[in-house]
């Protein structure tokens, strides 16, 4: 027979400490989920080290769903307009049409337009510098019974955008990205 003594030490439960990009931060709980999206870090155990490294893989269906939900509200902005310009066989704004004749809405609609359509600035000179060149198209929506007809709305050609992601994921990622860098010294 084997016996063992009692086993009573005990020892009070301590916060995870650790340095992430130079930043000194510290949980109660050893499951990280709020540094990187989409990223869960486990932390198991002091592993002593001064360093550790972090490689985390691209998902390329997280990015098209991101770049899909980005072109749907777009064509949600766009037939909201269209129903609030729509005009009857005479050429008269619906009675659903509230805001047809506000040019604000026109122009912010074009502005938007404008934007989604030039050349981003400030990418190298590949081939990847409009939504165009990622698989992106206009198409128009012939209308029907609920909503009326809708111009330039965002299609994707999702092998063109997957192409587009095995050639340059960066490049692509940069194509949606919002870069802003201030030589203010107010902001």
């Amino acid at each position: 027979f084997l016996t063992f003594g009692n086993f009573t030490e005990t020892q009070a439960a301590e916060d995870a400490t650790f340095t992430f990009d130079g930043l000194s931060i510290t949980r109660q709980e050893n499951t990280i989920d709020d540094l990187i999206d989409n990223v869960t870090l486990s932390l198991l155990q002091d592993s002593g080290a001064t360093e550790s490294t972090l490689s985390i893989e691209k998902d390329d269906t997280v990015a098209q769903n991101g770049i899909v939900d980005f072109l749907n509200a777009y064509n949600d902005l766009k037939t909201f307009v269209a129903i609030q310009t729509e005009r009857d066989e005479n050429g008269e704004f619906v009675e659903t049409a509230l805001l047809g004749g506000e040019s604000l809405l026109r122009e912010t609609v074009s502005a938007i337009d404008d934007k989604l359509t030039e050349l981003v600035s400030g990418l190298t000179d590949g081939a990847i510098q409009t939504l165009f060149n990622v698989g992106i198209s206009f198409t128009d929506f012939e209308g029907d019974d609920e909503t009326p007809p809708v111009s330039n709305i965002f299609e994707v050609d999702f092998d063109l955008l997957q192409n587009a992601f095995t050639a340059d994921f960066d490049e692509v990622r940069r194509l949606f990205e919002f870069d802003f860098v201030s030589n203010s010294t107010e902001i």
